[in-house]
């Protein structure tokens, strides 16, 4: 009896002592839920705290999943998709998702759904260079777009404990840290609050519209909505990157390969493509085609298909027009019907007969266009490049006027020279006038304000 006794006293104090520790835990947890709630926003993330939703909320299979960043969310209508095959598609893409963030994401789909077709987005700037390194601290918001907003799971956990560094953990594990500076901001906090209560925070929406009454608006199975067009000051563009032989970073190669072998463990069909940006950008990426050759020699290594869309000849899918984008990297939604709708009728028919077979071959098999300015800026100077499909084939005059309503002047007279440097500090408007040097007549004028 005194065993028994002991036992059963023994065992009430584990049961008490566990239900203190029990709600401990949930005390603390609550604590950190109120003040992710007063501090967290999603100004940055809006989209993703909407699509993770959304996915967390699709009751129906999802047969076909699109990975990657917002070249996917922009350039890919789901429901548009859904009509064309007559299957589920669904975009878990988040801004500027890494190959980490896909493969995570990955594996959080198939917890929950019979996943047919993967299709895995390879937008060159978030694998290469310093971007590509998924730890660096520069990237790290790229993670936290994700676990903010996935549901708790080991899956989750796994994947906060690799993408960060142990400095790091803190401010993932609570991402009020992260806004420690505003502890005491009540008008910050007030802010916070006001916003949270508003409708579309609240209904997991997102509606907003421009000053010239374009919008952007979050559709069904992360689709971003845009009415948006390129503007004149979007055509100035800094050069962005020089592209090395074998330019994908360590970090960038182990995950596209872990998500390729994933997908074939579990018998999954995986698609590797990329999506049309417009020329302006590729064009001020030295070595675009080696990028290409990399990313085909592991398409190779595993059998796996690779469609580049920005390497499609131009009479088969005329995309590069400014009407089609809403800016220099996103389709807009025009543009993004006409390729989705290209997207499947390639994937549909297995026919690869537009493609060129590198990027320099698409430009010079396009019209004679010129498309921007690209720029180097060391503080002092800015060195302008004018963007061309062509090497030399066309004269260009530039002409410059600080205010619309100065007239310009000539800073570049007709030549093949297609570089001319200005002031840093120098804004204003460009006109560029091209010619062919066999004949005097003009066949295009580009005006870039800027």
């Amino acid at each position: 009896m005194i065993q028994i006794s002991s036992f059963i006293f023994n065992f009430d104090i584990f049961i008490k002592r566990l239900i203190k520790i029990s709600l401990t835990i949930s005390i603390i947890c609550g604590i950190v839920q109120l003040l992710n709630y007063m501090f967290v926003g999603d100004d940055a993330n809006f989209f993703e705290r909407i699509v993770w939703h959304d996915f967390y909320e699709e009751t129906d299979n999802i047969d076909n999943l699109f990975l990657g960043s917002s070249h996917v969310y922009c350039n890919i209508d789901p429901s548009l998709l859904d009509e064309l095959n007559g299957q589920n598609n669904f975009n878990l893409s988040t801004g500027s998702q890494n190959f980490m963030g896909s493969y995570y994401a990955l594996k959080e789909a198939v917890k929950r759904h019979n996943i047919s077709y993967v299709y895995l987005e390879m937008y060159y700037d978030v694998s290469t260079g310093k971007e590509g390194v998924f730890k660096d601290p520069a990237n790290l918001y790229r993670s936290w777009y994700n676990t903010d907003n996935m549901e708790p799971s080991l899956n989750k956990l796994d994947y906060m404990l690799t993408a960060f560094e142990k400095e790091n953990y803190l401010e993932t594990f609570l991402p009020f840290i992260r806004c420690r500076e505003k502890l005491f901001d009540i008008g910050y906090i007030d802010a916070r609050l006001r916003h949270k209560k508003e409708q579309n925070y609240l209904e997991f929406t997102c509606l907003r519209t421009g000053e010239n009454n374009e919008i952007t608006e979050y559709r069904d199975k992360g689709y971003s909505y845009s009415t948006e067009n390129i503007e004149t000051q979007d055509l100035c563009w800094a050069k962005n990157k020089v592209l090395n032989r074998s330019p994908l970073t360590e970090d960038a190669k182990l995950y596209l390969e872990k998500i390729i072998e994933f997908c074939l463990e579990n018998k999954i069909e995986i698609i590797l493509f990329s999506s049309p940006i417009y020329e302006l950008q590729l064009i001020s990426v030295d070595n675009y085609d080696d990028y290409v050759t990399e990313i085909n020699e592991i398409a190779d290594k595993y059998d796996v298909p690779y469609l580049d869309f920005n390497l499609c000849k131009e009479e088969d899918f005329p995309i590069q027009n400014t009407d089609n984008f809403r800016d220099i990297g996103h389709l807009n939604h025009q543009g993004a019907q006409m390729f989705t709708k290209y997207f499947w009728k390639t994937i549909d028919k297995k026919d690869k007969s537009s493609f060129c077979k590198s990027y320099k071959e698409k430009l010079n098999s396009s019209k004679r266009k010129v498309y921007g300015l690209i720029y180097l800026d060391d503080g002092k100077k800015r060195k302008y490049e004018i963007a061309t499909n062509r090497e030399s084939e066309m004269e260009y005059q530039v002409k410059f006027s600080p205010e619309s309503n100065i007239p310009a002047i000539i800073i570049k007279d007709y030549s093949k020279e297609k570089v001319f440097e200005m002031e840093s500090n120098d804004h204003g408007i460009f006109e560029i006038t091209v010619k062919l040097p066999e004949c005097q007549d003009v066949f295009q004028v580009l005006k870039i304000e800027y």
